[in-house]
């Protein structure tokens, strides 16, 4: 399958220029615009913002398979859902919505604030877009991934790294990962030792290929997987956990048969599903079970056949409230961020990047992240809900330094993402599936563009750096030792 080149950057040139002239006709406009054009603009550029990024992805999965690995297909899909589909709650969404919404931010906005934090959106797409466009001269992805499929994987090296993962995974999930989510150790559990957990996940895929080339007797692991999986998230309320193993799924379909209508079908139902289903059930169980879930599956079947009988949803909020598409929009925190540099109080939280690659065990006194619920707390937000407060990174960076933490922020995350497709071209192009764990890391940091900026952007390419220094020298050496050794043996 050849790549074509054209086809990769023709979409994105188009992006850079509808976010950059849509942005700077919104900022002409800032502080002379009306409201009706205010209200206007807050209905074409969420919907601009959607076609252009769900273009963009579409695009690009078109053109080579491999870009279901690329964490660039999944960042615009993020940003046509936090930041397109999001804002529009305040344009199409009931007045309980808006004014719900109001109250738990603790930070009311109208039609120009809802503007202005579109408008930063925009910026913030329009810099990621023109970074990864000047990137990508030079970290090309097209190495040798233009004469590789998948059906020239090696085998012996896939069924290698599946046991490997499958083995150190679950070890690391069910031994380490799950008492730690359910609180039942009090040590705090490293980043790095969690992220081990993201091996099942990537064991999922490596069963699919694997069993899509015939080896049936890997259908059993795959579906041992998956329903162990799908256990474990549901025990611990983890909807993260949970949507992982689905898109573990999407990617593997799609690399045993590229279909982008399967793919589009298939994100869609997830969304819907994590949006009408997974997201209520999990608050609903974190605020009548356990925020921290439970080890009893009885207790998780009555709590699931509750919700499915209350008619109502997370909260208890009543059903005209549109609760899933509430916690798709960041606007209001975006607009707070916007106006509190404005009013000289701006945020420290991008320091934390100078230390973020020091593994706390051996620094124990290195910055802690502003996570969520410190967030939550510095708004005095509303935390009944017992969940995280997050802004989205574009507006972290400008809190932190205005424009040029704007542009600071934006054009790293764009350095990454390029950093991350090119890793993954190179690698599956040389039938490395034993790659596959920092691959899947670098897609959780392309979900994460309403994430906070230093865990998600910095401190997840260091550790994808670390496994993947570690799986190749485990992993790949040993095999061409192997391979070396048999050649000399003949």
């Amino acid at each position: 399958m050849k790549i074509r080149v054209k086809r990769l950057k023709r979409p994105l040139s188009l992006a850079l220029i509808v976010f950059g002239s849509l942005a700077g006709f919104c900022l002409l406009l800032r502080d002379g615009v009306t409201s009706p054009g205010a209200q206007a603009l807050n209905y074409v550029v969420p919907l601009v913002i959607v076609g252009t990024c769900s273009i963009i992805a579409a695009s690009l999965l078109q053109a080579h398979r491999f870009n279901i690995l690329s964490p660039i297909p999944w960042f615009y899909l993020a940003s046509a859902l936090f930041f397109g589909i999001g804002p529009l709650v305040f344009v199409f969404g009931n007045d309980e919505t808006i004014n719900m919404l109001h109250v738990l931010a603790r930070y009311e906005i109208d039609e120009f604030g809802l503007l202005h934090a579109n408008t930063l959106v925009l910026s913030g797409l329009f810099l990621v877009t023109l970074t990864i466009l000047i990137t990508k001269k030079f970290i090309p992805w097209n190495d040798n991934a233009s004469t590789i499929t998948f059906q020239n994987f090696d085998v012996a090296r896939a069924e290698i790294a599946l046991i490997v993962f499958v083995v150190i995974g679950a070890v690391i999930k069910y031994i380490f990962v799950l008492p730690y989510l359910l609180r039942l150790v009090s040590w705090t559990l490293p980043g790095v030792v969690q992220q081990l957990s993201m091996m099942l996940p990537a064991a999922i895929i490596i069963a699919m290929l694997l069993a899509n080339r015939g080896f049936t007797k890997y259908r059993i692991w795959l579906y041992l997987l998956i329903t162990s999986e799908t256990i474990s998230s549901l025990l611990t309320f983890a909807k993260t956990s949970f949507l992982y193993v689905m898109i573990s799924i999407l990617i593997g379909r799609f690399l045993c048969q590229k279909s982008i209508r399967s793919l589009v079908v298939s994100m869609v139902a997830l969304a819907l599903f994590s949006g009408l289903i997974l997201n209520p059930f999990v608050l609903y169980a974190r605020k009548n079970v356990d925020v921290k879930g439970t080890l009893e599956p009885t207790v998780l079947i009555d709590t699931i056949n509750e919700f499915l009988r209350s008619g109502v949803h997370s909260e208890g909020e009543q059903s005209d409230q549109q609760g899933w598409w509430m916690r798709l929009s960041y606007a209001n925190f975006q607009k707070w961020s916007i106006d509190s540099y404005a009013n000289g109080l701006k945020g420290d939280s991008l320091e934390a990047a100078y230390t973020a690659l020091l593994p706390r065990t051996l620094f124990p006194d290195k910055r802690e992240y502003l996570d969520g619920a410190v967030f939550s707390d510095l708004l005095e937000a509303n935390l009944s809900a017992r969940t995280r407060t997050d802004m989205s990174f574009f507006a972290e960076g400008y809190w932190n330094g205005g424009p040029w933490g704007l542009m600071v922020v934006c054009a790293w995350t764009g350095i990454v993402l390029s950093g991350f497709t090119r890793f993954a071209f190179s690698q599956l192009g040389s039938g490395r599936l034993s790659m596959l764990l920092p691959m899947l890391i670098g897609i959780t940091v392309g979900i994460g563009p309403q994430f906070w900026w230093v865990p998600t952007y910095v401190g997840g390419v260091g550790i994808a750096g670390v496994y993947a220094l570690l799986l190749w020298f485990f992993l790949e050496r040993t095999a061409q030792r192997q391979r070396t050794s048999s050649s000399i043996g003949k």
